[in-house]
């Protein structure tokens, strides 16, 4: 699962775009065949979220970021300087920050009100269908700016205020939220008590 964690949350493009395939497939393989009640259920006596909000959370969240990056991107493609290939976080807090967010959690974060999920009616093909579209948005994202130097082009965090994150920072830390998220619904399938298929 955590591929890009054992690169220490340093990547090449290509290693970036191969996870991202991976957890396309990681998603396939967990919602395929979920009946509405199975995607639907929540553990925990409905505290924790289903699979389906997992899944919703990720892109919703990643819709954000890909938008804020993207604008910054595009606000710099006459001037930035050109890219190494190479995605790093910004220093120690950056780093610290992406690697929080890997599974298994060892803290809890809050979810920010504009990206909590709704409680309920998901369908399996739906939510697949949006996840995958959100994750070929950022597959066409790190294409169409591979030539631009993602380290020293920053973006305005969506959710933080006040807050610039390096575009390169910005992809390690959805890689990260990916895993954590899909990790999440990983756990809610293994659960005792869930429906099944």
């Amino acid at each position: 699962m955590g591929a890009l964690r054992d690169l220490d949350t340093c990547c090449s493009l290509e290693q970036f775009v191969d996870e991202l395939d991976r957890q396309n497939q990681q998603a396939q393989i967990l919602v395929g065949h979920l009946s509405d009640v199975a995607l639907n259920w929540q553990p925990n006596g409905a505290k924790s979220w289903s699979i389906g909000q997992c899944l919703e959370h990720l892109v919703a969240t990643n819709t954000l970021y890909e938008a804020a990056m993207r604008d910054a991107i595009e606000r710099n493609q006459h001037h930035g300087p050109s890219g190494s290939g190479v995605y790093r976080p910004a220093g120690w807090p950056s780093r610290k920050f992406i690697q929080s967010m890997e599974p298994p959690p060892s803290r809890k974060f809050r979810a920010f009100r504009k990206i909590i999920p709704a409680a309920s009616g998901y369908r399996a093909k739906e939510v697949l269908s949006r996840f995958l579209a959100a994750q070929q948005r950022l597959h066409e994202f790190v294409f169409q700016s591979r030539e631009m130097d993602l380290g020293r082009i920053r973006f305005r965090n969506p959710l933080l205020k006040g807050v610039r994150l390096t575009v390169s920072s910005g992809l390690l830390l959805i890689g990260a939220h990916n895993r954590r998220h899909l990790w999440q619904a990983e756990t809610v399938r293994k659960s005792a008590e869930f429906p099944g298929p």
